[in-house]
């Protein structure tokens, strides 16, 4: 129910029922992503770098899941970091040695039991920056999977929102007039 005492996620893939039923808030308690309802807290530090996806599949009730990342010892020392909202899931970029924290609760004031779930998942190659896929010329067609990729830290936000992303570099020879459109995605 506590922050102090959130129950550590040993190992990956995990999943467990919180009936938050008869859970309180604390003193100091972060309301991020929706008004703060009763709350049970999990603790998560990677022994290796790797990506992360929360959902809430197997809820009896609407869940709601906040992430946090660590910057120091205690509540007031959390960086917020995504909210995994009814009905969908959240893929994030746990670093080794890093802890982090999931703050359950539920969406509309509603009491019962949250499934929370947890499992590494595998983004494509091109998730991260730092391997944007290099487009060889134009023109130049690419279709990526994104629902398993991440958002690394520091990634810039654009258009107002972030979501999960995947990169692509271009260097033109040229001076040359480009145009970027997303027709035919699913989504």
């Amino acid at each position: 129910d506590n922050f102090a005492d959130a129950e550590v996620i040993a190992s990956l893939p995990f999943s467990a029922t919180a009936d938050i039923t008869d859970a309180t808030n604390e003193p100091g308690e972060p309301p991020v992503c929706t008004f703060l309802n009763p709350t049970v807290w999990y603790s998560f530090t990677p022994t290796e770098t790797m990506s992360v996806r929360a959902d809430m599949q197997g809820s009896a009730i609407n869940g709601l899941v906040n992430i946090y990342l660590a910057t120091g010892t205690g509540i007031s020392n959390l960086q917020h970091l995504q909210c995994v909202n009814p009905g969908s899931s959240s893929t994030f970029l746990a670093e080794a040695g890093q802890t982090y924290y999931l703050q359950v609760n539920s969406a509309f004031g509603e009491i019962g039991s949250i499934q929370v779930n947890l499992q590494q998942v595998f983004p494509p190659a091109n998730d991260i920056f730092a391997n944007a896929e290099v487009i060889p010329s134009l023109p130049f067609s690419a279709t990526s999977d994104i629902t398993d990729t991440t958002i690394e830290p520091g990634e810039p936000q654009a258009c107002n929102f972030m979501n999960q992303t995947v990169w692509y570099s271009f260097t033109p020879t040229e001076t040359m007039s480009i145009r970027a459109d997303m027709q035919g995605s699913a989504i």
